[in-house]
């Protein structure tokens, strides 16, 4: 005997799941539709999410033994620096790195001196509080006994901005 109730419940979902999921297709579609082609991408300014008023930070400069690295920073922030961390590579002499900044008309900085790791790579590293003014010049300097040293250097600094009157 042939059950015609259990039959038509066995065609009928699968159509009745189908027809759902095609009635909610296009509204998401729309919603998620790709920009124009000729249209400049969006770009959303980084920000945490957890402490809205801060705005991350991460620069690398490349001083070297002859000359600093500097960066101003811009009009109404001020910079909180946390860490820093440089890398040289092919040179034996450098000493430290510092790092200068001016926060409520005084300057300061911090020395953070180059290590060597059992692999012979030169490195410095340090979590730091370092407060920059809005307008006022990061210098970052490289301490070297060879002033003619040509070896590359890296320093990675990051922090966050904060609005700043």
């Amino acid at each position: 005997m042939f059950n015609c109730s259990r039959r038509l419940t066995q065609i009928l979902v699968p159509v009745a799941i189908a027809a759902c999921i095609i009635a909610a297709s296009p509204q998401q579609a729309s919603a998620q539709s790709a920009p124009a082609a000729n249209a400049a991408p969006l770009v959303q300014p980084t920000r945490d999410v957890n402490n809205p008023a801060e705005q991350p930070f991460a620069k690398r400069f490349y001083p070297s033994a002859a000359s600093a690295a500097t960066y101003v920073v811009p009009v109404g922030k001020r910079l909180v620096i946390t860490d820093v961390a440089a890398f040289s590579y092919g040179s034996t002499t450098v000493e430290d790195v510092a790092i200068y900044a001016t926060a409520a008309g005084v300057g300061g900085g911090r020395v953070i001196p180059f290590t060597t790791n059992n692999h012979g790579i030169v490195y410095a590293t340090s979590a730091v509080s370092i407060v920059a003014d809005a307008k006022s010049t990061v210098t970052i300097a490289i301490d070297d006994t060879n002033s003619s040293d040509s070896a590359g250097m890296n320093v990675d600094v990051h922090g966050y901005f904060v609005n700043h009157q």
